[in-house]
């Protein structure tokens, strides 16, 4: 494998994710930015933090049956005596692409108001690091 070739593969790209609003003629609004999440080439599993849970990582993952829906999951690894490391993966969240904004809506469980993910990494001007389904690339 050439440097080229490895620079590609460990590629990452970096996606704000921030407060805002949804106006009702569909216009968005960002008032904050609130965190990020990371993407590597190749890789569909976003890895993300917020600025106010210093400690906690989430992972954005697309649901299998639907490429414009997401699970926001955290993981736990605890200490088991009989198998040494056991790993949860808790659900805390559901994401909804919303194409006309190029934003992915992020509901938490515990907060009250939606986050909101840019669709294109903040690293890489105005592509997109990935496929997106046929009804969404003609709105994109």
């Amino acid at each position: 494998m050439t440097n080229t070739q490895e620079q590609v593969k460990n590629e990452s790209f970096r996606f704000e994710i921030f407060k805002g609003k949804i106006a009702n003629d569909g216009s968005f609004t960002k008032l904050r930015t609130v965190g990020h999440a990371y993407l590597r080439t190749g890789k569909h599993a976003y890895k993300a933090k917020l600025f106010g849970s210093l400690s906690e990582r989430f992972v954005i993952v697309p649901v299998d049956d639907n490429p414009e829906q997401y699970r926001i999951l955290t993981k736990e690894e605890v200490q088991t005596k009989d198998k040494g490391k056991r790993t949860y993966w808790n659900v805390v969240g559901d994401g909804e692409v919303l194409s006309q904004q190029g934003l992915l809506k992020l509901d938490f469980d515990l907060f009250g108001k939606p986050l909101y993910m840019s669709l294109y990494p903040s690293n890489a001007g105005n592509v997109l690091p990935f496929q997106l389904a046929d009804e969404i690339k003609g709105a994109a």
